[in-house]
């Protein structure tokens, strides 16, 4: 038995009769769509990892606040201050650098639960991409 959608009903196989242009047209679309999902994941997975390096560096900035703050008051300038950030807790020139463009009123107890939720949360997340 035939149907007019192109599709045949045997006793055991179903067979569906799909052009060939049909059945080109649709892996390209769906090698394009993979390909495009590929690329926005990861894009999605290098924010992730620039965002978690970003949260790491505050995290070990502000487990040691004191000193931090006390290196800031001691250095000359900017350019100082994040050098020796730099050093004493060997950080990237981004990570500290996002430290010190935070305003004080950010260094508060609740801000930092949430900066370590956050880095949790971006963490578990990035493990799930995985």
């Amino acid at each position: 038995m035939k149907a007019s959608t192109g599709i045949s009903i045997s006793n055991d196989v179903l067979h569906v009769d799909i052009p060939l242009n049909e059945l080109r047209n649709s892996f390209s679309f769906s090698l394009l769509a993979t390909k495009d999902f590929q690329r926005n994941l990861k894009m999605e997975i290098n924010k992730i990892e620039h965002d978690l390096f970003l949260l790491e560096g505050m995290r070990i900035l502000s487990s040691d606040l004191g000193n931090a703050i006390q290196i800031i008051r001691s250095a000359k300038d900017e350019n100082e201050s994040c050098s020796k950030l730099m050093t004493e807790f060997k950080l990237k020139h981004e990570q500290v650098i996002t430290f010190l463009d935070m305003d004080l009123s950010d260094l508060t107890q609740t801000d930092f639960e949430l900066l370590n939720t956050n880095l949790l949360a971006c963490k578990s997340f990035y493990v799930g991409l995985l």
